[in-house]
């Protein structure tokens, strides 16, 4: 039932572990580099991929259905030089892509280099799935069972994936 947990907004950082360490929360939804700083800081953390109990998009962009509709080039270029970036940062070394990128960027953490090459490669697996065809592509199978499960703990009263993704400029790639 919905009402059977009580839900709390908390911000996605480390600082969401103290709050279950004072038993103020039992749980906490964060992104893959919150628990990286988490272990890499020592703490005993128990943590799993949302996905293994509701199969769903890892990552997602997002506009609105009239920049799609209007800006369809724009969004390609973006998403070409998206997947360009991604390609290059999996075949490059991890240390040498921090290093290089942070002498043209101020990049939080970056001058922590093995960690933030720890965090760059844990993220990796929500970037892409080991075929590059599929790079950037939407899985509908997982657009479904997520509509499926906000439906059934009542986050949304009804839907189809298709309302919420397009391949429209993707398929493009």
């Amino acid at each position: 039932p919905l009402d059977a947990a009580r839900r709390e907004a908390v911000g996605n950082s480390p600082g969401g572990w103290g709050l279950i360490q004072q038993g103020r929360i039992d749980a906490h939804i964060v992104s893959i580099g919150t628990t990286t700083s988490l272990t890499e800081a020592g703490e005993k953390i128990l943590m799993w991929g949302t996905s293994d109990a509701v199969a769903m998009p890892g990552q997602a962009y997002f506009a609105l259905r009239e920049t799609v509709q209007k800006e369809p080039d724009l969004l390609l270029k973006i998403l070409r030089a998206e997947k360009a970036s991604i390609l290059e940062v999996k075949r490059t070394d991890g240390r040498v892509m921090v290093e290089r990128l942070s002498r043209q960027w101020e990049i939080e953490g970056a001058k922590q280099v093995d960690f933030t090459v720890r965090a760059m490669r844990d993220e990796e697996a929500l970037w892409w799935q080991d075929n590059p065809d599929l790079l950037l592509k939407n899985d509908a199978g997982s657009w479904s069972s997520m509509v499926g499960g906000m439906v059934k703990v009542g986050l949304i009263k009804s839907g189809q994936a298709s309302q919420f993704y397009t391949d429209e400029i993707v398929s493009r790639l």
